[in-house]
């Protein structure tokens, strides 16, 4: 309304100039006799005069309009603030070089006629699109924030203001102005990362502080002493222990010599004089540190006078314990042996009067003998059990390591304890693979280990049970001896009463018998089987473990390790020659190898090499070698290796050519001769190792062409 007012306004006064202009040209004219047509004509100059005056007015206002066109296009493109402008589809119309400078564009031909949604970073970043909305109503926006893409993918971030462009009433397209406040935006969020970091730093301070309180509380309330000593060897700082250790006050302390030569990372025991305690034994130990940004040692002194004395007294304890053991072992070796001879005449003797050799008996006399048989035997039993313990607890256990058949000494315990297992009507059920390698071992104590464990399954299993034996391979077995493959693994699995929980720790310890209510039937037990049993699994490097649920039956493993045939040799020949050192005794070792597989195939007709060593071992067994002498084959190029005890090199030549004509002979012949060399080494003139003897016996088979 105002508009209008100052609009009407304008027109009164440019009728009035008119008017006066037309009077002031027509004032020398005559006037006196006016007509209507005269008026007419004046009204008619008047208008006209109004419409030269608006034209020129006209052009005077589009003149001014051009120049703050001008003006205002060299304000948009010169001003540092980004301008862009869109239709209202949103299509650029125009953006100035700021805002191609912002977003990395060289010219707006890039831009314009794209919509410009392009500079959307993602959809849940605040961009200009999100504005739109509010401007298509015809609301400016003088302030707001909002994030682009640049070409180059990169985002800015800016803050704006936007109005509607508007023409004849209708909105037709919007503008935009931009400044770039990334750097800004850059600043705040280090600033804020910088305050973040000063936050942190200040509660670590906090917290440094607190433990560095807490610590020099600890230091001076612990009962070791604490000296810092400077790299001049002087006293830097001492804690209240230390004081009182070595009985001086502040002032014979600080900044003194500290007088006792240390070097960093060391620990010694010294004697320190101490004013009322008399000779105080100290550990000393000592690190590098600093003090004060100063190279340092840190010295900790504890008073070790009653652990001295407490070590003194466990050692002497200890020996003396040691002597009553080997006291007892000794004596009960004696014993053992004592008791073997008359107990072995007392057997023999009670033995033949059951068989009527010494005449006839009564069935009164019979019942008693049976009855001392038994007895005989379980204190026999007894006996040997005591032995045996006594051996393994003085390291003095020997054992017989050979190549083992794992399978053959299965079926011994089953033939052995069947009958055991029939009285009770009760299963023995095999589950042994047919092709299980052969172990390094005593064949005699491994049986007499798996004796004990499948007895006690048959003892404590209830009759019409079952005891299952299997064996399988364990290659990636855990806590194996290093030169080992792998387990061979043996378990025994019962359907019996189980172990008892308060029972299961003390299970291998000796004497220990669980008491159960079927163990209560048999006291025949010595209660050493399982300490005798794991003492021979461990002179085998080997393992024995059980599983077990009372009344579920229980399960016991024992594990052999597995080695290649050369360390089974290897193993064997070591352990023969060290009891030839010990006895000052001679040993050979007599190699034979196939050294023409072809024809050794064509003559015995079989192509398994494997078998065709077997039957050479067979022969050599044959052949009359001693029952001290060990055999070995399968081992590495087709060889069978004689471990000879007590034989001299040409007593080992010798029987090598006596077992030679027994392969080659007429009867059972194989003719093997002319396949085959051997070649001998002999403790101690070729060799004092395992390793020594096995090379120079394979050097030579390299090198000769020497038949067996």
């Amino acid at each position: 309304m105002a508009a209008d007012k100052k609009s009407r306004q304008g027109a009164a006064e440019l009728r009035r100039r008119a008017e006066e202009k037309v009077a002031s040209q027509k004032a020398s004219a005559a006037s006196s006799q006016e007509t209507d047509k005269k008026r007419l004509l004046h009204e008619l100059q008047v208008h006209q005069i109004e419409l030269e005056m608006q034209n020129e007015e006209l052009h005077m206002a589009m003149a001014e309009l051009s120049e703050h066109k001008d003006r205002l296009e060299k304000v948009i493109k010169n001003t540092p603030a980004g301008y862009f402008h869109i239709d209202r589809e949103g299509r650029f119309l125009e953006v100035n070089d700021a805002w191609l400078r912002m977003h990395g564009y060289d010219s707006p031909d890039e831009v314009i006629g794209k919509h410009f949604s392009m500079m959307q970073v993602d959809q849940e970043s605040d961009s200009a699109l999100a504005h739109l909305g509010e401007l298509k109503k015809g609301v400016a926006i003088p302030y707001g924030e909002f994030s682009s893409r640049r070409k180059d993918g990169s985002v800015g971030h800016h803050i704006f203001s936007a109005h509607p462009d508007v023409h004849v009433g209708d909105i037709v397209g919007f503008e935009w102005f931009i400044i770039d406040i990334s750097e800004r935006r850059q600043i705040e969020e280090k600033n804020n990362e910088l305050k973040a970091v000063q936050e942190e730093t200040k509660a670590l301070n906090e917290q440094l502080t607190a433990n560095i309180e807490s610590f020099s509380n600890i230091v001076e309330r612990t009962t070791d002493g604490i000296v810092i000593i400077g790299s001049d060897e002087i006293i830097k700082y001492f804690n209240k222990a230390a004081k009182l250790l070595l009985n001086r006050t502040d002032e014979e302390l600080l900044n003194t010599h500290f007088g006792c030569p240390i070097g960093a990372d060391t620990s010694v025991e010294i004697d320190i004089v101490h004013a009322t305690k008399g000779l105080v034994a100290v550990e000393m130990r000592s690190a590098k540190t600093e003090w004060k940004g100063e190279d340092a040692l840190v010295v900790v002194l504890r008073d070790i006078s009653e652990h001295r004395l407490y070590e003194e007294s466990l050692i002497k304890t200890s020996e003396e314990l040691k002597k009553l053991d080997g006291l007892k072992s000794e004596f009960i070796s004696i014993a053992s042996h004592e008791l073997r001879t008359p107990l072995t005449s007392i057997k023999n003797a009670v033995d033949i009067i059951l068989k009527g050799k010494a005449g006839a008996i009564t069935e009164g006399q019979e019942k008693f003998l049976f009855m001392a048989q038994r007895n005989i035997n379980r204190l026999s039993a007894l006996i040997n059990d005591m032995l045996n313990i006594s051996k393994i607890e003085s390291g003095k256990m020997t054992y017989e390591f050979i190549p083992v058949n794992i399978s053959e000494i299965i079926d011994h315990v089953i033939n052995t304890l069947k009958p055991l297992a029939d009285n009770k009507s009760m299963a023995l059920n095999l589950d042994i693979p047919p092709d299980l390698p052969l172990v390094l071992g005593d064949a005699c104590k491994i049986e007499q280990v798996l004796i004990n464990l499948v007895g006690n399954a048959i003892k404590f299993t209830p009759e019409q049970g079952a005891v299952n034996i299997a064996a399988n391979l364990r290659r990636a077995a855990p806590d194996k001896p290093e030169e080992a493959t792998g387990y061979l693994e043996i378990s025994i699995t019962d359907t019996g009463i189980g172990i008892p929980e308060e029972h299961k720790e003390h299970l291998f310890e000796k004497f220990y018998q669980a008491t159960h209510s079927l163990a209560r039937q048999d006291q025949s037990g010595t209660g050493l089987g399982l300490s005798i049993s794991k003492g021979i699994m461990e002179g085998h490097k080997g393992k024995i473990w059980f599983e077990s649920t009372e009344g579920s039956g229980s399960k016991f493993h024992i594990a052999l390790p597995l080695s290649e045939p050369d360390k089974q040799l290897h193993d064997m020949l070591e352990a023969d020659l060290a009891k030839a050192k010990k006895h000052a005794d001679p040993l050979s070792l007599l190699i034979v190898r196939v050294k023409d597989i072809e024809s050794l195939k064509n003559v015995s007709g079989e192509n398994n090499i494997e078998k065709i060593t077997e039957q050479i071992k067979e022969k050599i067994i044959s052949g009359g070698i001693k029952t001290t002498d060990k055999i070995a084959v399968s081992l590495p190029d087709n060889e069978i290796a004689l471990i000879l005890p007590d034989t001299v090199k040409s007593g080992a030549e010798q029987l090598q050519k006596r077992v030679m004509r027994y392969i080659s002979g007429k009867e059972d012949a194989l003719n093997f001769v002319n396949c085959l060399i051997g070649f001998v080494a002999t403790y101690p003139e070729d060799g004092t190792s395992a390793k020594e003897l096995i090379e120079f016996a394979r050097g030579n088979l390299e090198n000769s062409n020497i038949e067996v």
